[in-house]
């Protein structure tokens, strides 16, 4: 995935949080497009199980990681153009998000979480 494309989504796109699977080491935390009333549209995102271990991030906390991750980013962008989009995330994508959440976080007075 590349960090170098910021332009925003579309402004009818709006994600829905599915839950996860984990197979073989990876979770696939996955979204869904439901904006208009039109099908769903999933985004996936593969995360290998020892990325959060190794950034210190609690499993529960990931989702909202992806789900900025969705905010602003064209990679996205095809699930609100009905096509299904499946991201993996590397290293240096959660370290990335992760100072995404600090200044998300940064910005709130009782922050408690991501």
């Amino acid at each position: 995935m590349s960090a170098n494309h910021q332009s925003p989504l579309t402004t009818t796109c709006r994600f829905r949080y599915r839950g996860y699977t984990q197979n073989n080491g990876v979770r696939e935390f996955a979204f869904e497009d439901t904006a208009e009333q039109k099908n769903t549209h999933p985004v996936v995102f593969d995360v290998d199980v020892q990325l959060p271990i190794e950034h210190h991030v609690h499993f529960q906390d990931a989702p909202r990681l992806c789900l900025l991750l969705l905010s602003g980013n064209p990679l996205t962008a095809g699930a609100c153009e009905g096509t299904a989009v499946r991201i993996v995330v590397s290293d240096g994508d959660l370290t990335e998000l992760l100072a995404k959440a600090e200044a998300v976080r940064s910005g709130k007075k009782h922050a408690r979480s991501l």
